[in-house]
């Protein structure tokens, strides 16, 4: 099994529109889930194991890459666990999150770099 060091980086697609371009930040609703509910399980990829641009292609239109140190999730209590799929080995999922979910979103977008790749082709 892989073993997710505090060091490494963590790639998430989000999409295009959860790039606030005017503040060069990232939306909290980009580590939620659908209607601004909790997801229990916010997919990420391993860049070490991972192809950015490989990941980018495989989501849906118009997305972006964003990239998070895994210990920002860890220092906010949370785990990140492999779960390495067919074409994507470096594949995890954040999990872990508590009634302060929103904010710990919020933090976790807030340490997120947007990854300079094209947006992903409609």
């Amino acid at each position: 099994m892989t073993r997710i060091e505090r060091d490494d980086d963590l790639y998430r697609r989000i999409l295009d529109y959860y790039y606030v371009a005017a503040e060069n930040r990232i939306s909290s609703a980009a580590f939620m889930g659908r209607k601004g509910k909790v997801d229990p399980e916010v997919s990420v990829y391993l860049a070490r194991l991972s192809d950015p641009k490989a990941v980018l292609r495989a989501g849906t239109p118009k997305q972006r890459l964003a990239s998070l140190k895994a210990a920002v999730p860890f220092d906010l209590g949370l785990s990140v666990r492999p779960m390495p799929e067919d074409d994507f080995p470096g594949h995890c999922v954040i999990t872990g999150f508590s009634t302060n979910w929103k904010e710990q979103c919020a933090r976790l977008a807030e340490r997120c770099t947007l990854v300079d790749l094209p947006i992903a082709d409609e």
